[in-house]
């Protein structure tokens, strides 16, 4: 009896988890951006201040693994005026699940420096378009992509100047306290 076929069936059954599709087990189902005004953690009175408006990027979506140790987040934000803000954020121990949460923030005073005196007083930044990325640590391609507004073509956004140290995760900003088993774990600054 020829061994070859019964060992090419062995190897067929344990294909299918090697040739998984890229964002398969990734999916991202939604971009929202948001203007929250700054939390107001209730000094009594003690510092009379008007809460200013941040720039809140939120991402929802999906992962079919069980487990999963680490996903490396990159937002896009392109401005009404061509500038492409730029920030990554990587989450850890994500478990199995629908309907999962990222998020990113640009702060008011930053919001106030890009569009300097342009409308300034709303402080909502105008964005033509927000695309994020789900990669992992040692792929070089993104596993899932999504966007607010436009589509976009491609990555859109490797053609253009990117700005970094605008965008800020949760943890870098004062909603980092609020709602915190609402968004995945931010894997802390200088941990390997």
């Amino acid at each position: 009896m020829n061994k070859f076929p019964l060992i090419a069936l062995a190897l067929l059954a344990f294909a299918p988890p090697c040739l998984a599709v890229p964002g398969v087990e990734y999916a991202i189902k939604k971009v929202e951006v948001q203007f929250p005004p700054s939390p107001d953690f209730g000094q009594n009175g003690t510092v009379r201040w008007t809460p200013q408006k941040w720039v809140k990027m939120e991402v929802t979506f999906d992962a079919s693994p069980e487990f999963t140790e680490e996903l490396a987040f990159t937002y896009y934000a392109l401005t009404t005026e061509n500038r492409l803000l730029v920030g990554r954020v990587n989450h850890v121990n994500i478990t199995k699940g629908r309907d999962l949460h990222s998020v990113m923030y640009v702060s008011p005073k930053t919001v106030v420096k890009i569009l300097q005196h342009k409308a300034a007083s709303t402080g909502e930044l105008p964005l033509a378009q927000v695309t994020v990325t789900i990669s992992k640590p040692g792929v070089a391609a993104p596993i899932a992509i999504g966007n607010f507004k436009g589509a976009g073509r491609g990555d859109w956004w490797s053609t253009m100047k990117q700005e970094e140290g605008y965008l800020l995760n949760k943890t870098e900003t004062p909603f980092a306290p609020l709602y915190w088993d609402y968004y995945e774990s931010v894997k802390p600054a200088g941990a390997r």
